[in-house]
């Protein structure tokens, strides 16, 4: 079944490894610019999984996926149509490509530690 899913699931069964990484933002205006995780096969799939207290007490931190190629923290074609916008939601887990063009939007939160935008990163992938 796998082998007949749609890129990049189809290469789960190629996997050996996987990374994980927590993050935070907020405060002010914390962002991470255009980029991809992999453009060889140590990432084939990410997976970002938010978390935060509710009720949500950070603005922005959205994360945005596009067709375009990035580089240097821009991406190529900046036409709206090929960038797709998700709002991060408590309990919600967004799945893509590893080579896909995406960045975290500006994030502002309340200084406190607890109440910014939290998610849990994870890299599937092959270690050759």
């Amino acid at each position: 079944m796998l082998s007949s899913s749609p890129t990049p699931f189809n290469e789960f069964r190629e996997t050996n490894t996987h990374e994980t990484q927590v993050s935070r933002y907020g405060d002010s205006d914390q962002k991470y610019d255009w980029h991809c995780d992999s453009d060889d096969k140590k990432r084939i799939i990410t997976a970002v999984y938010y978390f935060h207290k509710e009720p949500k007490k950070y603005k922005g931190g959205e994360i945005e996926l596009s067709r375009s190629p990035s580089a240097f923290g821009k991406i190529v074609d900046d036409n709206k149509d090929n960038v797709i916008t998700i709002p991060p939601e408590n309990n919600m887990m967004v799945i893509f490509a590893g080579n896909v063009s995406h960045r975290v939007k500006a994030t502002e939160s309340p200084k406190k530690f607890d109440l910014g935008r939290f998610s849990v990163n994870c890299w599937i992938g092959k270690n050759e």
